[in-house]
C-alpha cells in the first residue's frame, strides 16, 4: 500500500483521536479503542515507511498517550492533604511507644532538673549558664525578669530561633543511628534544663510570669523536642530490632517514618520560632491573650499527635493506605533489584536507587573523603582556623542575607577561605575530582565502558575530570559574590550542572538538552533537591555538632592540651569532620540528578514506551 493511500484511510480516525486527548473530560472506553487500532497503524508503519513522515506523526501521538492517557499522573495537592490527613496520622499511631517513650524520658529528665536545684540551687547555673543566670537576676532587680525576650529585632530573633530549635530537633532525630543512646541523651540534657531553668525562677519568686511567658512559644517548642526524640527512637528501633527484615533495610524503613514525621514537625517548630520572635516579647500584653495562646497550642499540639491518630485509628485507616504500607515494608532481596534507565521514577525510587548507587561505590569515597579531609585539616591549622562573619543588619534583606550565611557556614566553612589560594585550590580539586569518581562508578555499574582497555579507561577518566573541572568552576564561582545568598545559589545550581553534563556524557548532546530535560518536569527536581538537602543537613549535624563535640570533650577530660594546641585541635578536627561529610556525601547528589536526567528523558519523549509498541 502506497504511503498516501494509508493515510487517507486513517486520517480521519487519527484526527478524531488527538481530538478526544483534547478534551477536559475524555472517554476511556473510546480512548481504549482508539488506541489499540494507533499501535495496529504504528506497527505497519515501522514496517513498511520506517523513514517517512507519517511514522514520526505516528511517534507523536504515541507520546501523547503516555503524557495524557496512560501516565499516572500525581495530584500533587491531592497527596499534601493525605500526607496530613492520612500518611502521618498512620505512621504517628504505629511510633505510639517510641514517642510514648521520648515522653516520660523528658518527664523524669524535668524533675531530675528540679530536684538537682531543689538539692544545691547553684545546679541552675549549670544546666542554663552563669551569664545567662547573672543576666536574669539583674532583669528581675529591674522590675522585668522576661526582658530577655525583648532583646535584638524580632525578624531576626525569629529567624535564628527557628534555626536553633530545627537543628536540635534534627539533631535529636539523626542520633537515633546511635542505637538510641545519642537521642536519649539529648532528652535528658533538655529535660534536665527546662527543670533547672523552671525552678530557677520558681526560686526567684517570679515563677507565675516565666509560666506564662515562656509557656506561650514553649508549648510547641519543647513537645516538638519530645517528637523528635520519638521518631529517632523510630530510627533507632529498626537500626536494633530489625525483626525479619535486613538490618540495612530496616534502616532504611524506620529512616522514612522518622523521615515523615520530622517533616510533619517543621511547620510546628516554625510557629513555635514565630511566637518567641514576635509574640513572647509583649510581656505587658492581656493575661488572658497569653494564657489562650498557650492552651490553643496545647490543643493544637495534642489534638494533631494524640488524638487525630487515635481516632483515625478507631475509624480505621483507608485500604489504599495499608496496603502502602505493605509494599512499604515487605522484604526485598537486594541482589535480584535491577537498576533501571528507562522508567519514569518518583522520589522514592530515585532516592532508593541513588543510595544503592552509592553503596555500591562507596570504597573509592571513603577513601578519597579521607585524603582530602586531611589535607583540608592541616590548611585550616595553617590558615588559623575558620572565618565567620556575624553582624546585625539593617534592614530585612540585611538580616536575612546575614542569617543564610551564618547558617551555611556551619557546614560551608571551608568555602569562605576565598582569598586563600590553596584553599581554592583544595576546594575546585575535591570538586571537581568527585565527577569522575562518581561517573566511573556509574558506568561500571551499567557496563557503559566494557571491552575498553586500560589507556582507553584512562582517557575517559581524563575525560571526566575535564568536566568535572569545568562543573567545579561553575559551582564554585558563586562564592566569589560573599554573600548569604552563594550557600543556597550552590545547592540550587548543583542540577543545573549535573543533567547538562549527563547529556554530554550519556548521550552525545548539548548541554541545553539537559537544562531542557530538568525544566520537563521541574517539580520532581526540586523534591528531590529538597530531600537530599535536608538528609545532607542531617550528616553534616552528626559530624559537625555530635561526633565533634564527643571527641573534643574526650580530649579535654582525658589529656592535658594547652589553650593554642586545643585551638589547633579544634581547628583541625572540624575541618576534617565537615570537609570529610561533605565529599562522601555529595556523590549522592551527582546520581540522584543523573537518575533523574533519564527519569525526565523518558518522561518527556517517552522513548521506552515507543519501543514497547514497536515490539507489539
Amino acid at each position: 500500500m502506497k504511503e498516501s493511500r494509508f493515510i487517507d484511510q486513517n486520517k480521519d480516525k487519527w484526527a478524531s483521536f488527538e481530538d478526544e486527548l483534547k478534551q477536559k473530560k475524555k472517554d476511556p472506553d473510546k480512548l481504549s479503542d482508539l488506541f489499540v487500532q494507533l499501535t495496529d497503524d504504528l506497527s505497519f508503519s515501522r514496517t513498511y515507511y520506517p523513514n517517512r513522515l507519517v511514522r514520526a506523526y505516528l511517534n507523536s501521538v504515541s507520546q501523547k498517550i503516555y503524557l495524557n492517557f496512560y501516565k499516572n499522573k500525581k495530584n500533587y495537592l491531592k497527596n499534601f492533604v493525605n500526607f496530613w490527613k492520612e500518611d502521618l496520622p498512620f505512621i504517628v499511631y504505629e511510633s505510639r511507644k517510641e514517642l510514648s517513650i521520648a515522653f516520660i524520658v523528658f518527664t523524669l529528665a524535668t524533675l531530675i532538673g528540679v530536684l538537682s536545684c531543689l538539692k544545691d540551687p547553684a545546679y541552675a547555673e549549670v544546666v542554663v549558664g552563669k551569664a545567662y543566670v547573672e543576666m536574669t537576676k539583674t532583669n528581675i532587680a529591674d522590675g522585668d525578669p522576661m526582658a530577655v525576650y525583648k532583646n535584638g529585632e524580632s525578624f531576626y530573633t525569629f529567624l535564628w530561633i527557628f534555626w536553633n530549635n530545627i537543628r536540635v530537633a534534627f539533631y535529636t532525630f539523626v542520633l537515633g543511628v546511635t542505637a538510641g543512646v545519642g537521642t536519649i541523651f539529648i532528652l535528658l540534657k533538655n529535660g534536665t534544663m527546662l527543670g533547672g531553668f523552671q525552678f530557677f525562677f520558681y526560686d526567684k519568686g517570679v515563677f507565675a510570669e516565666s509560666l506564662i511567658t515562656v509557656w506561650q512559644h514553649g508549648t510547641i517548642e519543647i513537645l516538638s523536642i519530645i517528637i523528635a526524640g520519638g521518631a529517632g527512637l523510630v530510627l533507632a528501633k529498626g537500626l536494633i530490632m530489625p525483626g525479619t527484615f535486613p538490618r540495612l533495610q530496616s534502616l532504611q524503613i524506620s529512616t522514612k517514618k522518622g523521615l515523615k514525621i520530622m517533616m510533619g514537625l517543621t511547620p510546628f517548630i516554625l510557629a513555635a520560632a514565630l511566637i518567641e520572635g514576635f509574640i513572647t516579647r509583649l510581656t505587658e500584653a492581656p493575661f488572658v491573650f497569653r494564657l489562650g495562646l498557650i492552651i490553643a497550642s496545647l490543643v493544637l499540639m495534642f489534638g494533631y499527635w494524640v488524638y487525630y491518630p487515635w481516632r483515625k485509628k478507631r475509624e480505621g485507616f483507608s485500604e489504599a493506605l495499608k496496603n502502602r504500607a505493605i509494599g512499604f515494608e515487605r522484604p526485598i532481596e537486594d541482589k535480584l533489584v535491577k537498576y533501571s534507565l528507562v522508567n519514569i521514577k518518583g522520589v522514592g525510587e530515585i532516592f532508593t536507587d541513588s543510595f544503592r548507587m552509592f553503596r555500591n561505590n562507596i570504597g573509592k569515597f571513603f577513601v578519597f573523603s579521607l585524603i582530602i579531609a586531611t589535607l583540608y585539616g592541616f590548611a585550616h591549622v595553617h590558615y588559623a582556623g575558620f572565618e565567620s562573619n556575624y553582624y546585625e543588619g539593617e534592614n530585612f534583606v540585611d538580616l536575612l542575607m546575614n542569617f543564610l550565611e551564618n547558617l551555611f557556614l556551619s557546614f560551608f566553612s571551608f568555602f569562605k577561605f576565598s582569598n586563600k589560594p590553596l584553599i581554592q585550590f583544595l576546594n575546585m580539586f575535591m570538586l571537581g575530582m568527585l565527577f569522575p569518581i562518581a561517573f566511573a562508578g556509574f558506568d561500571k555499574v551499567f557496563g557503559f565502558n566494557q571491552g575498553l582497555s586500560f589507556a582507553q579507561k584512562l582517557l575517559s577518566f581524563l575525560k571526566y575530570f575535564i568536566y568535572g573541572a569545568i562543573a567545579a568552576v561553575l559551582l564554585y564561582a558563586v562564592f566569589y559574590f560573599d554573600s548569604g545568598w552563594s550557600y543556597v545559589l550552590f545547592m540550587l545550581m548543583l542540577p543545573v550542572v549535573i543533567m547538562p553534563f549527563s547529556a554530554l556524557l550519556y548521550d552525545k548532546k548539548m548541554p541545553t538538552y539537559g537544562l531542557k530535560l530538568m525544566f520537563s518536569n521541574l517539580v520532581s527536581v526540586i523534591l528531590v533537591l529538597l530531600v537530599f538537602f535536608l538528609l545532607f543537613l542531617c550528616f553534616m549535624l552528626i559530624s559537625n555538632f555530635g561526633i565533634a563535640s564527643l571527641i573534643l570533650d574526650f580530649i579535654k577530660m582525658n589529656f592535658q592540651i594547652t589553650g593554642p594546641q586545643m585551638q589547633m585541635f579544634y581547628d583541625f578536627t572540624s575541618a576534617f569532620l565537615g570537609i570529610f561529610t561533605f565529599s562522601f556525601f555529595f556523590p549522592i547528589f551527582i546520581y540522584g540528578f543523573t537518575f533523574i536526567y533519564y527519569s525526565n528523558k523518558e518522561h518527556l519523549e517517552a522513548n521506552h514506551l515507543i519501543e514497547r509498541i514497536k515490539n507489539m
